[in-house]
C-alpha cells in the first residue's frame, strides 16, 4: 500500500514508517520510545506497547481507549482505537475505507488546531493497519491531559457556585476558540471535553473539519449537539447555568442570539447536524 503524503508543515514534525501492511506517522523525538533500539517494525509497535503497559486505565467512549504511562516520559499516553458510530458500527465495526485515513486526517486537523491556539491533546503517533488494499484499522496515540477531570464528574461533585461558573466560562472559552478558528467538531459532547488547570481541552477531532467561514448554522449545530449530550448524560447543570454558559460563549452578542430555544427547552431540541 503506497504511503499517503501529509502536508509539509506536518511532515516536518512527523516521521513516516511503513512495513508490510502497517504504517505510522510518529512525532519526531518519539521514534525511539515507540520503536526502540532502531527496530522499525511498525506492525509490532502497538502490540508491544499494550503488552508492556502498566497501570492501565480504560477510558469511557466509543470503542477501546486506554491510558498508561510510557517509559521515558513523565506523563501518560492515550491510545484510541477507531470505531464507526451510528448504524455503521453494526456493519463494519472498526474497518474503514476513507481517504486520507482517519488517523492521518485527525493528526493533520489536530496539528492545525493546536497551531491556532485550540487546546487539544498533542498527537504522538497515527497508526494504520491495512487489512485489504482498501480496508484498514486505525489507532491514534496522544498525550494525556494531566490532572484532568471530565465535566460530568466535576459538576456532579462541585458544590461551590463560583467554582462552577468559572468552569462554565472555561468550557465556553475553549469551544469559542475552536469556532473562531473555523473548526467544526463532528461530535461535540460532554465526554469529548476535559477541565484541567482552569482550561477546557477538546478531545477526539476525528472527522473535525476546517471551513473558510464556519457560519452560525454550524456553530448552532455544535452547541445543540453538546446540549443534547448534557441532557442524555444527565449532567447536573441548572437552566440558569446553561444560560450562563451560553452567555459566556456569546458574550456581547448573547442578547442578539437569545430566544426561547436557549431556555430550558433548548436541551430537548434535535441537532440539525444529526
Amino acid at each position: 500500500m503506497a504511503a499517503v503524503e501529509i502536508p509539509g508543515g506536518v511532515a516536518s514534525v512527523f516521521s513516516h514508517f511503513q512495513r508490510g501492511s502497517s504504517e505510522a506517522w510518529v512525532r519526531k523525538g518519539f521514534e525511539d520510545l515507540l520503536l526502540p533500539d532502531g527496530e522499525r517494525y511498525v506492525e509490532r509497535m502497538l502490540p508491544r506497547l499494550l503488552s508492556a503497559a502498566r497501570e492501565v486505565r480504560y477510558l469511557r467512549g466509543r470503542g477501546t481507549t486506554v491510558s498508561f504511562p510510557l517509559p521515558g516520559l513523565s506523563h501518560r499516553v492515550v491510545v484510541r482505537h477507531y470505531y464507526h458510530g451510528g448504524w455503521l458500527r453494526h456493519v463494519t465495526g472498526d474497518l474503514f475505507w476513507s481517504r486520507p485515513t482517519r488517523p492521518l486526517a485527525e493528526l493533520v486537523v489536530s496539528e492545525e488546531a493546536r497551531a491556532q491556539g485550540v487546546s487539544t491533546p498533542q498527537v504522538i503517533a497515527a497508526v494504520t493497519r491495512w487489512v485489504t488494499p482498501v480496508l484498514y484499522r486505525g489507532d491514534l496515540i496522544t498525550e494525556e491531559v494531566p490532572a484532568a477531570v471530565d465535566p460530568l464528574a466535576f459538576f456532579e461533585s462541585e458544590p461551590d457556585a463560583l467554582t462552577r461558573r468559572r468552569a462554565l466560562v472555561a468550557l465556553a472559552a475553549g469551544i469559542r476558540k475552536m469556532h473562531e478558528c473555523q473548526l467544526f467538531h463532528q461530535d461535540l459532547n460532554v465526554r469529548n471535553l476535559l477541565l484541567s488547570g482552569g482550561r477546557a481541552h477538546i478531545l477526539d477531532l476525528d472527522g473535525a473539519q476546517f471551513f473558510e467561514i464556519l457560519g452560525s448554522k454550524r456553530i448552532k449545530a455544535n452547541l445543540l449537539r453538546l446540549s443534547r449530550s448534557i441532557r442524555k448524560e444527565q449532567m447536573r447543570l441548572s437552566d440558569r447555568e446553561i444560560l450562563y454558559f451560553l452567555y459566556s460563549y456569546y458574550g456581547e452578542d448573547f442578547r442578539d442570539v437569545y430566544s426561547e430555544e436557549y431556555s430550558g427547552e433548548y436541551l430537548c431540541q434535535k441537532s440539525p447536524a444529526d
